[in-house]
């Protein structure tokens, strides 16, 4: 990557002008705040306050093999910087300590990646974007590739993608997960790619077929997101190196739906295998609003749940959540008391209530399969999706079965579904 591009895109809305005239191999030696006491260096980061501007244009100052940040009073001396061969020039509306510090974050955060490079210079997030661009296809060149950089692996991977609750903090952070994040693998490739972290990893002490990470591994990883402030997906052990592009974005939409759907908050770890149906539902409901134009998603659950979504819309209630937590507490009205913090006989009272409304037993598991399935349709499409069943009234009730009507389709439901951004 380039040190110019580099440096522009760590500093983002911050730069109001830039000229890229010199761009140095590596990473600059270190940053400088030049005033009258201390002079430009070569391949330093020269950052120029409005009250050493007059000094630093006045004096016989050697330009080259430069780069210069100025600060918000000092952009008035932008063009005449970048009027000078081979320097680099930067004018901000950071002050001074603001732009010190984000050039030191920068800085710290492209050291913490410099192992995660080909020998011929090639960054891992490179690599990613390759991949994701579909310019590396096939098995054999993808591996090829990967293997080019220090840290490689053997046969099996398993991707980690990683996510910061506070955008604005993620490069302040960055650098510290990616580095404590080699301390915690043996075997890692990372990079910050668009403000997440990308993550190739082989597992070292577990068989490549073993879904779930070690809990030593699983617990420092679980302390390290939440010491940071940040989440993370994991995806399934792999063998097929062909497949890593739709790992990536599997592993990525596990990020975006997790969080939505979950039952724990305070959860920070999600394995992708866990949120495979709500996953699939996502795709589901794509195809579902392409080919008929509508998203009443009350077509596609079980009539007796469609019926209970009206009700807790009519009664302010909570059935459906009672209905989902029965269901995956194996039907057990204690279980489910316990986990949704209710009294074992509300439990009960609620359950007679939704076996009336359903109108089936639960005593057929193909049935509960089916009812199942449609509690975690209705939660996807209310949580992720923001598409909610009160906008969908006038269906009513003929004999057991739901009428619905005919939905309008919904740009904001479309635009939302998760995967459409290919970053």
């Amino acid at each position: 990557m380039a040190i110019a591009k580099y440096f522009t895109r760590r500093l983002g809305k911050h730069v109001i002008r830039t000229h890229a005239g010199y761009d140095g191999k590596g990473l600059p030696r270190g940053i400088l705040i030049v005033d009258g006491q201390t002079h430009p260096r070569e391949d330093y980061l020269c950052i120029v306050a409005g009250n050493a501007l007059d000094a630093l244009l006045d004096g016989a100052v050697d330009f080259e093999n430069r780069y210069f940040m100025l600060t918000a009073d000092a952009a008035a001396g932008y063009d005449a910087i970048a009027g000078r061969e081979e320097t680099s020039v930067w004018a901000t509306d950071l002050d001074l300590a603001p732009l010190y510090n984000r050039l030191q974050d920068a800085v710290g955060l492209y050291a913490s990646s410099r192992d995660n490079r080909t020998f011929e210079g090639a960054s891992f997030a490179d690599f990613i974007h390759n991949v994701l661009a579909r310019k590396l296809v096939e098995d054999r060149e993808i591996l090829e590739a990967f293997r080019d950089f220090p840290t490689t692996v053997d046969l099996s991977y398993r991707v980690l993608i990683f996510q910061f609750d506070d955008t604005e903090a993620a490069d302040r952070s960055m650098s510290v997960l990616i580095r404590k994040l080699h301390d915690i693998f043996l075997r890692i490739n990372v990079a910050n790619y668009f403000g997440r972290a990308v993550a190739i990893v082989q597992p070292p002490d577990w068989d490549h077929d073993d879904m779930i990470m070690p809990a030593q591994q699983y617990g420092e990883l679980n302390a390290l997101c939440t010491q940071l402030g940040c989440r993370c997906a994991m995806g399934n052990p792999c063998l097929n190196w062909q497949i890593l592009r739709t790992e990536l974005h599997i592993v990525k939409n596990t990020l975006q739906v997790a969080p939505l759907v979950g039952n724990d908050p305070e959860q920070r770890l999600y394995y992708s295998e866990d949120y495979m149906t709500y996953l699939t539902m996502g795709w589901c409901m794509r195809t579902y609003i392409e080919e008929y134009q509508h998203d009443n998603y009350l077509y596609l659950v079980h009539p007796g749940v469609a019926q209970i979504i009206r009700y807790d819309q009519e009664n302010d209630s909570d059935l459906r959540n009672v209905l989902y937590g029965y269901l995956l507490n194996e039907c057990n009205a204690s279980k489910t008391a316990e986990a949704l913090y209710m009294h074992r006989n509300t439990v009960v009272y609620k359950i007679k209530k939704i076996e009336k409304l359903l109108t089936v037993k639960l005593n057929d598991p193909v049935v509960r399969e089916r009812v199942l399935w449609s509690c975690m349709m209705s939660r996807y499409c209310e949580n992720v999706l923001g598409i909610m069943p009160d906008r969908f009234k006038g269906y009513g009730v003929t004999g057991r079965h739901p009428v619905y009507p005919k939905a309008k389709p919904d740009d904001r439901a479309r635009s939302m579904m998760p995967g459409d951004d290919q970053g």
